[in-house]
Formats: structure tokens, C-alpha cells, sequence
């Protein structure tokens, strides 16, 4: 599926307007431009088998950090524009730039050797970002990246095949980056959401996807969140995987909207095995009273979810996937906050909190350690870091409801 391209903000139709008065430029419709990635062939890491024969299902989480702080941007007082066009241009400039810097196609090999590694049988991606610098003049993109792409070509080059099923964008706008003397002469455009990848091997029977109708609303930046889901027979019984990425812990009412919407309208129809997969910016070894505790994550296990990851036992690590700096270089994991989260009906034996989940064989984290950086630039693959679940729930107990 083809990035998705969302009805473009009116910051574009404010621009013009404002560009109008010091001079006159136009721009036809443009897609972000996408690198070409000359990635060296690498031997595959394990041979991929038939997902129908296969006993374990696997899952891979990663928020893969859209490369640059956002705060600049939301610093800004978008409601003094464009009178205060030369604070966002200089806001633009320096996001562009620390993305820049964070080197997504080199990040996405040490992302595609974790995927190689592993072989999921479902990839849940967020903060899957897209940037392109477009000259007013021409229409043109003069630079830019495009992740999605790029993270492909890095697996296509191990040897992997994975299919983008759902590529969903759920934040996407344009900022001027450039002045001249008659006004704006270059935009920075930019996309972010989530996407879903599957093994080629796996036959995906349905999917659906969509934003979450609270959103953060900045004027000519509206930021939105949403869910993908996909569905797929495997051990003869249909399995359900929804990824997803939940508003900060700081907009709380918005992030209690979110999640309101995923248990009681996403979740609440589905049948037989089910699987949360992503950042729910919810810490779960934090309680009420600390800034990175939401309710979200309670929520979820009072919905029938089990997390896989307490269901380890034996398990020393406390499991903190967030946040390394927007640098990728300093800063400390010391929130748990992205999550496969498991709804099995009648599994297993009850767990601390009476929940019930059978089958968990494996759970583990990348891009936790020192010898996670990526030696070229010395920098993590991402500011979050990955979580992969395998799975084998007994036959028996994963009958529909």
C-alpha cells in the first residue's frame, strides 16, 4: 500500500496569501522524495518458513522516533502567524536538521537487522515519518527522506520479504523553511504515523485502520493518532494484531479519549486471540502521582489483556523501553511504555492480577544496551527501544468466543 496522503493542513492556503502580499509563488501537489538507498546485500540471519507451519507466532514492537525533537514546533504560537513567520521558519529549519543528523537510513539497518533476526510474523512501526523540502519555484523536492521505503529496501537487501499492509498517516503538514525577498520560496512538508508489515508467508484475511477522533489541535499542525489492524489464520484459528500509538502523557485528556475509543470501538468486536501492539505513552512501572503514569495501561488489563511480559518468569529486567535523547546519544530508559499486550480467551493459568495468558515463550528487548549503538554515528537505532514476543498458545485454548 502507498503512503496514504492526508488532506493537507491550511498552513499552505495561509502561506500563499501571506506570500502573495511580498510576492507571488505557486506549488503543484508533491509526494516526499525517497533517497535511493544503496544498501550492500547481507546474508540472511535465518531461513523463513511457512507461517502455516509454524508453532510460534511473533510479533515485533518499535516506535522508531521520527528523528528530531518536536517541542520547537510546539513552542510555537501559531496564532500570531504570520506574523511571527521568521520563529517558524527557524523552528522548521531546525527540525529538518536534527533529522538530519539522526540518519534514518542508517538507523533503518540496525532496525532491519533486529527484523532479521527475529523474523515476526507482524511488524507494529510508529512515528513513521516522511520529510521533503519543496522549492515554490519548481514544485519540486530538493531533499528529503522517506522512511517506509528505505526500511524496506534495507530488508529487501537481507533477504527478507515483508509487505507494507497498512501504512497510515496520521499527522501531515507543511512549514516554511526558506524566505527570500518576495516571501516564501521553500516548505518543509512532513508525515508521521504508523505502519504494519507481514511476512509474505502470512495471508492477512482482513484489515482496517483509522485516526481516533481526539486529536491535538495547533492550528495549521493538527497532530492526530491512530490504529491498524490486521487479521490472519494462524493454527487454524483467526488472530487479531492492532497497532497503535496513544497521545503523550502529557495531553492526558486526549490520551484517555484514544484509549476510551480502542476498548470500547476497536477491541470490542474482535474474537478469539488478540494482540495491542505499540507506545501507549502509558508507564506501567509507575503508579498514580508520577508524571509518566496514565490510566491507559490499567485500562487495558481491566479489559481482558494480559501483558506477556510479567508473564515471564524468572524475568530480573523491569522492561523500561523510553526514552533515550532526541540525540540518541545520552539519556536513560526509565519508562515502560510500549507494550505487546495479549487477549487469549480461557488461556492458561491466572497470573498476579487474575488475568489468564497460556504460550508465552519469548519476550525481549532491543536498543536497551551500549552495544545496541550503532557504531558509525554512536547513536541508538531509535529513542525508543524494541520489544518481540513469541508466542505458542495451546491449540485448545484459543477457541472463539
Amino acid at each position: 500500500m502507498l503512503r496514504a496522503t492526508l488532506q493537507r493542513s491550511s498552513l499552505l492556503a495561509i502561506l500563499t496569501a501571506s506570500t502573495l502580499a511580498m510576492g507571488s509563488c505557486d506549488a503543484e501537489p508533491f509526494s516526499p522524495a525517497t533517497p535511493e538507498l544503496d544498501v550492500p546485500s547481507t546474508e540472511m540471519l535465518a531461513v523463513q518458513a511457512s507461517a502455516s507451519s509454524e508453532a510460534f507466532l511473533r510479533l515485533y514492537a518499535r516506535n522508531i522516533f521520527v528523528g528530531a525533537s518536536t517541542r520547537p514546533l510546539f513552542d510555537i504560537d501559531f496564532s500570531q502567524f504570520p506574523g511571527n513567520i521568521g520563529e517558524v521558519v527557524a523552528a522548521a529549519q531546525f527540525f529538518w536538521g536534527e533529522v538530519q543528523v539522526t540518519d534514518f537510513p542508517v538507523r533503518a539497518e540496525a532496525l532491519a537487522d533486529e527484523i532479521a533476526a527475529t523474523q515476526p510474523h507482524v511488524v507494529g512501526l510508529n512515528e513513521v515519518a516522511a520529510f521533503a523540502v519543496v522549492d515554490l519555484g519548481t514544485g519540486l523536492p530538493v531533499e528529503g527522506v522517506d522512511f517506509l521505503p528505505v526500511l524496506m529496501d534495507a530488508l529487501a537487501a537481507r533477504g527478507l520479504d515483508y509487505v507494507v499492509q497498512i501504512d497510515q498517516v496520521a499527522t501531515s503538514s507543511q512549514l516554511p523553511y526558506a524566505l527570500g525577498p518576495t516571501g516564501v520560496t521553500q516548505i518543509l512538508t512532513f508525515q508521521v504515523g504508523d505502519a504494519v508489515l507481514v511476512r509474505g508467508d502470512l495471508e492477512v484475511t482482513d484489515q482496517a485502520n483509522a485516526l481516533y477522533g481526539a486529536g491535538l489541535d495547533l492550528g495549521p499542525v493538527q497532530v492526530g493518532r491512530g490504529w491498524s489492524r490486521v487479521s490472519f489464520p494462524f493454527k487454524g484459528v483467526t488472530h487479531h494484531v492492532v497497532v497503535t500509538h496513544l497521545e503523550q502523557q502529557i495531553l492526558l485528556p486526549i490520551q484517555n479519549a484514544q484509549a476510551t475509543e480502542l476498548i470500547e470501538v476497536v477491541l470490542a468486536g474482535l474474537e478469539g486471540p488478540t494482540f495491542v501492539v505499540g507506545d501507549l505513552n502509558s508507564d506501567a512501572n509507575n503508579g498514580p502521582g508520577a508524571p509518566t503514569w496514565t490510566p491507559t495501561y490499567g485500562r487495558m488489563l481491566d479489559a481482558g489483556f494480559v501483558d506477556p511480559w510479567l508473564e515471564k518468569t524468572g524475568r530480573a529486567a523491569s522492561g523500561e523501553t523510553c526514552c533515550w535523547d532526541d540525540d540518541l546519544i545520552g539519556g536513560m530508559l526509565d519508562q515502560r511504555n510500549d507494550f505487546i499486550l495479549a487477549r487469549v480467551p480461557e488461556a492458561g493459568k491466572p497470573n498476579a492480577k487474575g488475568k489468564f495468558l497460556a504460550g508465552v515463550v519469548q519476550m525481549e528487548i532491543f536498543g536497551d544496551e551500549e552495544s545496541d549503538r550503532i557504531p558509525s554515528l554512536g547513536i541508538f537505532p531509535a529513542d525508543h527501544a524494541g520489544l518481540f514476543g513469541a508466542f505458542n498458545i495451546p491449540r485448545g485454548l484459543i477457541t472463539d468466543r
